[in-house]
């Protein structure tokens, strides 16, 4: 959903313009729910989706339909085959066949990740542990054996009623390929047991796992077209204003809260955590999120975070910008959002009035984006900056060089793989020949910068000293943002992550950085076993404090 939640915002807003009410819930462990992941299983989510749809059928809305994406597909069509009236019918967007199927996937991915961080750990060990009882740290997910055995047990082929219709629809780049064999026979299965089922393959990009946000804009249309077929008579009570959303009881005991602004005509949606808060607190935090993220965060990292400053007795308001997560609106880059953040602070000290000094939190291209904007606006007074984004080709090829490429050459697994004739040296080769030769001929420092290094449009039109001003140069333009900033900035750099690397590696080329990040106002913290988003414990634990240390130094937080 980290990925996804922009698509499913455009879709819900689709459906809402087309006369539907949409309910997008967070199930136990993820999103905004206050519930942690490893209290979760696949039965206890059931139950939500079962006791969701008795609440919006007491509500008044008789038709109800059940859209699920890829694992949500699985859980869509379990509860179809329980509920005690039939469902109106069934969206299904990329259904997987089998919660095995993810699951495999998903103990790949920390495979990979033990792989990177030095341990031998495989899916198999992975899976005797699960399948022994016992819990897995996947990525910053704690993935419990409950849930495990739960989705392993999840198939998208069962009975349905035969009054429940479904539409299923896959996207692929080239729609002309069809449906997979795989779902062209789990259609022919449900046809067969009498039905209404439709299929199709539309055109777009696999946006639940593309780097950057994919989209995939006939897909929106096309469900629309399906569920007008599948509940084709929307009463005219169910019209709900299509430009706005509404998110109720986001917290059981009021610590979590939903607040919505405008900024250039688009809504914008946040969550501000202030358990813990006094009333009389005069300083809070925006944590802006970078990368294709919504407010959340991989692994809720934005979540804990905000709650752990909440803690701390400081208010924290994590929010989407323009064309991310539930917000309205284009996305145009981190080089525009500067509007963004200036209307974000603007709504923080709307809903906490005794605010007066503003902290922004930033990773990734966020970071870069805040320490642009904060030297224009007065209200900021201090930054906490995570891994800024300061992307060139050239530098990014020698970080490349340096920490992946003359790792390998020292590794022993790499050489045994080599020897078994399980690499291919020649394209291998090439591959770190194009690398080397982009390290070396791109340059670096004052004197050869790479001009296309920002990777986003410029925004004449915002303030001066935002985000918007920043030009090509993301070094230089970094560094004399920093040189103007006269309040506290927290830097926290990874010691595992090719983003902040690439950062430190500017740090010693270029000495106008150095220099602007040298000065009394910044404290820099190296976090040696640390990957881009923190996703270890300790570590996200060790962010988090020095976080809220910050702030008690600015006297904002209690110890």
């Amino acid at each position: 959903m980290n990925r996804s939640r922009h698509m499913v915002a455009r879709q819900a807003r689709a459906f809402a313009a087309n006369g539907y009410a949409v309910v997008v819930p967070d199930l136990a462990g993820t999103g905004d729910s206050p519930a942690e992941l490893a209290e979760a299983s696949w039965a206890a989510w059931r139950e939500e989706i079962l006791h969701l749809v008795a609440e919006v059928r007491a509500a008044g809305y008789s038709k109800v339909v059940l859209w699920g994406l890829r694992l949500g597909c699985l859980l869509a069509v379990e509860v179809a085959a329980l509920v005690e009236k039939p469902l109106a019918g069934l969206l299904l967007w990329q259904p997987l066949q089998s919660g095995r199927q993810q699951m495999a996937q998903f103990l790949r991915l920390a495979a990979a990740g033990a792989m990177l961080a030095g341990d031998k750990a495989s899916s198999a060990t992975l899976r005797a542990e699960l399948d022994a009882g016992g819990g897995v740290d996947i990525a910053g997910y704690h993935l419990s054996a409950a849930l495990y055995r739960g989705i392993c047990g999840a198939q998208l082929g069962q009975s349905l009623p035969s009054s429940t219709a479904v539409a299923l629809l896959e996207v692929l780049p080239d729609s002309e390929r069809g449906l997979g064999a795989a779902s062209r026979k789990q259609v022919e299965d449900w046809a067969s047991q009498g039905i209404n089922v439709q299929a199709a393959c539309v055109g777009g990009e696999s946006f639940w796992a593309t780097q950057e946000l994919g989209f995939a804009d006939p897909l929106l249309a096309r469900s629309v077209e399906e569920v007008r077929r599948i509940a084709p008579s929307p009463s005219a009570a169910t019209v709900v204003e299509p430009r706005r959303l509404s998110i109720s009881r986001c917290s059981r005991d009021g610590a979590l809260r939903a607040v919505s602004w405008d900024c250039g005509g688009d809504h914008l949606v946040g969550m501000l955590h202030e358990a813990g808060v006094s009333a009389d607190s005069d300083i809070g935090v925006v944590i802006a999120v970078g990368g294709p993220q919504y407010r959340v965060g991989s692994h809720r990292q934005f979540f804990r975070l905000a709650s752990a400053l909440a803690e701390a007795g400081v208010p924290a308001l994590r929010f989407d910008y323009r064309g991310m997560g539930d917000a309205e609106g284009e996305l145009g880059g981190f080089l525009t959002i500067a509007p963004d953040i200036d209307s974000a602070v603007s709504a923080l000290q709307r809903e906490c009035p005794r605010v007066c000094r503003v902290v922004l939190w930033g990773l990734c291209d966020a970071a870069t984006a805040v320490l642009a904007y904060a030297p224009g606006d007065e209200r900021v007074a201090g930054l906490v900056v995570a891994n800024p984004w300061v992307y060139s080709p050239g530098n990014a090829a020698r970080v490349r060089v340096k920490s992946y490429y003359l790792r390998r050459l020292t590794s022993g697994d790499f050489w045994r793989k080599l020897v078994a004739g399980r690499l291919k040296p020649g394209s291998s080769l090439k591959e770190f020949g194009q690398t080397l030769f982009a390290a070396v001929g791109q340059g670096g420092g004052a004197k050869g910068r790479d001009k296309a290094s920002a990777q986003q449009p410029d925004d004449s039109g915002a303030r001066a000293g935002s985000a918007g001003e920043m030009g090509p140069d993301l070094v230089a333009n970094v560094a004399d943002a920093a040189d103007r900033l006269a309040v506290p900035l927290l830097l926290v750099l990874s010691g595992r992550d090719f983003t902040a690397q690439e950062f430190e590696q500017a740090l010693g080329r270029d000495r106008a950085l150095a220099r602007a990040f040298e000065r009394r106002n910044v404290r820099t913290e190296r976090l040696p076993a640390a990957d881009h988003t923190f996703s270890q414990p300790p570590v996200r634990a060790r962010v988090e404090a020095l976080s809220c240390e910050f702030l008690q130094a600015m006297g904002g937080a209690e110890r």
